[in-house]
């Protein structure tokens, strides 16, 4: 089969990057032939600025290049995933016209809350409903600029009114069944959208040798994230544990005095997908996921399950999807660090019950969230769409 993947991004940034890049080398190793097609690569990404605001709406470069990829590659069918904001939906319609199918992986709730992340001033927030969308320039809701939060609201309306993915693509996945109520819930159609895990390929690593002991966090170092609820959770707990922090972001420098003040035993590095953070997933005894707001798959908790670590995640969203309570890890109270912290600290008590968890998670990974288990899902789907 010859498969157009499209996408914003070319390397790796965020969790729908990898979804994508690992899609890619999954389909080629099993002998598909492979197009990428990425604004990074093919037109330059597009910088956030209001002199730039009509092609942040509505890429019309981005429309005439896929054309000719269109016409020199002739897929058998396109499979995007975020394009908003750089390439735009703008593709849609060039793709439906060429009688190509469109299958649509929904990352995130972008096409029903123009900031994503269904969260805002500090609290998950669901005002918009996918239709009222001038409460994100009334919430200020892009990195409290008022001009970015209008183009964000105009972008909505724009894309909403047009009906950019209602009429141009053929199916959407959603790696949740969260994220898919959601979508639901604000007026989608139920038939269209089908659940589909993300998947993630983690080479063994290779183990220190040691105990496991402590816990590890890995992603974005920000609210949304839930940093600084893990941080103050950690200030709850008075008897010193090995903590690892691994990423980068706005709250960065917050854990940098945090491992600088605190009793606990604190490492904290950069986070890239290496030898070196699988090493040290396997050195804890468990992931902490403390997501403030609504996560639709966490890799993080797939990834920890590969390597055989139970986790612990926040009870929203579409973690409780994922971790099964008492047995491949635990959830706490989302927003309540006192919960989080007391769980915390249940988890490191008994080492061979939660190593026992992160076994079980192992098995539901290679169950439900291995590479071959989603290639034979996702080509059904293909499948279905010629």
């Amino acid at each position: 089969m010859r498969i157009l993947l499209v996408h914003n991004f070319l390397k790796m940034r965020g969790g729908s990057d990898r979804c994508f890049l690992s899609l890619q080398t999954l389909l080629e190793k099993k002998g598909h032939v492979v197009f990428c097609f990425t604004a990074e690569k093919e037109l330059g990404l597009i910088d956030f600025k209001l002199t730039n605001a009509f092609s942040y709406l509505y890429n019309r470069r981005a429309a005439q290049k896929i054309l000719e990829v269109i016409k020199n590659f002739k897929p058998d069918l396109a499979h995007c995933h975020n394009i908003y904001g750089h390439l735009t939906p703008s593709i849609l319609p060039v793709l439906k016209k060429q009688g190509v199918p469109v299958v649509m992986t929904l990352h995130d709730s972008k096409l029903i809350c123009p900031n994503h992340h269904l969260f805002t001033q500090h609290a998950l927030c669901e005002r918009c409903q996918g239709k009222h969308f001038y409460h994100a320039f009334a919430n200020c809701c892009f990195k409290d600029s008022f001009p970015r939060s209008f183009l964000g609201m105009t972008e909505a309306y724009l894309h909403k009114a047009l009906q950019l993915y209602e009429k141009n693509v053929g199916l959407f996945i959603s790696p949740s069944h969260f994220l898919k109520r959601k979508f639901v819930a604000s007026g989608w159609s139920a038939d269209r959208i089908q659940v589909l895990s993300n998947f993630v390929d983690v080479p063994k690593a290779c183990s220190t040798g040691e105990a496991p002991k402590g816990i590890i966090y890995f992603g974005g170092l920000n609210e949304v994230k839930g940093v600084p609820l893990l941080l103050q959770a950690l200030r709850l707990i008075s008897e010193p544990i090995d903590v690892s922090i691994f990423g980068e972001g706005p709250d960065g420098q917050a854990c940098q005095r945090f491992a600088s003040s605190t009793p606990h035993r604190v490492r904290l590095g950069p986070f890239q997908h290496s030898p070196e953070l699988y090493q040290r997933i396997q050195s804890a005894l468990f992931t902490v996921v403390p997501s403030a707001c609504y996560e639709n798959q966490p890799l993080s908790i797939l990834e920890s399950y590969a390597l055989s670590r139970a986790a612990l995640g926040a009870n929203h969203g579409g973690i409780p999807e994922v971790i099964e309570e008492g047995k491949t890890g635990f959830l706490f109270k989302a927003g309540d660090a006192k919960h989080l912290a007391e769980k915390i600290c249940d988890m490191l008590k008994d080492p061979r019950k939660t190593l026992e968890m992160g076994k079980r998670g192992q098995e539901k990974f290679k169950m439900e969230f291995a590479p071959d288990t989603h290639y034979d899902q996702l080509i059904s789907i293909y499948q279905k769409m010629l």
